[in-house]
């Protein structure tokens, strides 16, 4: 099982497992989508964004209609920015933005464990280095230019939040939590 997400105003939980979406409710899950996988729905509740055959796909939630948005190989997550303009992939080869409504890819760089800033400004992610150096990265939207918050050695990958009014960001490293 991975991806859980709610639906919002919702008792129904969407989750994927065995190339299948699901939702659950209750003790009863059913099979909504095959062929896919990493459920992430919009902050409006209206669109689940999901992969299959190697692509984003939205599903509008209301209608019933699942279309191909763009391609995008090796997802492992997504991450809806707050006002549902753009997607966050992280794939194996990093962190990977598009915009939902050209369909196109704005932005990739190196990294994992993408977070949006509460008001979607901002996307902060871990950035690890060849010399288990890891740097907290922050990307701006409107200015497309990226800056290191921090950086330190680390073992693991680390992960980063934002509080929740968007001005401060928590860290982990070997050593612990760092704000």
């Amino acid at each position: 099982i991975h991806s859980p997400t709610w639906l919002p105003n919702s008792d129904l939980l969407l989750f994927g497992q065995n190339g299948m979406i699901y939702g659950a409710q209750g003790e009863v899950s059913v099979p909504l989508l095959t062929e896919a996988r990493v459920p992430a729905v919009s902050p409006d509740g209206r669109q689940m964004a999901l992969i299959r055959q190697n692509a984003i796909w939205l599903y509008q939630l209301t209608m019933g209609i699942a279309a191909r948005h763009c391609r995008i190989d090796n997802a492992r997550t997504l991450l809806w920015s707050p006002d549902g303009e753009h997607l966050a992939a992280t794939t194996d080869q990093g962190v990977v933005v598009v915009s939902v409504l050209t369909q196109e890819i704005i932005a990739q760089f190196p990294g994992d464990s993408p977070t949006w800033s509460g008001d979607g400004s901002f996307l902060a992610y871990v950035a690890k280095g060849e010399d288990n150096t890891t740097k907290i990265q922050v990307w701006e939207l409107d200015s497309m230019e990226t800056d290191v918050l921090a950086s330190f050695r680390s073992k693991d990958k680390g992960a980063v939040h934002w509080s929740a009014s968007g001005n401060a960001l928590a860290y982990i490293t070997d050593e612990g939590l760092h704000l």
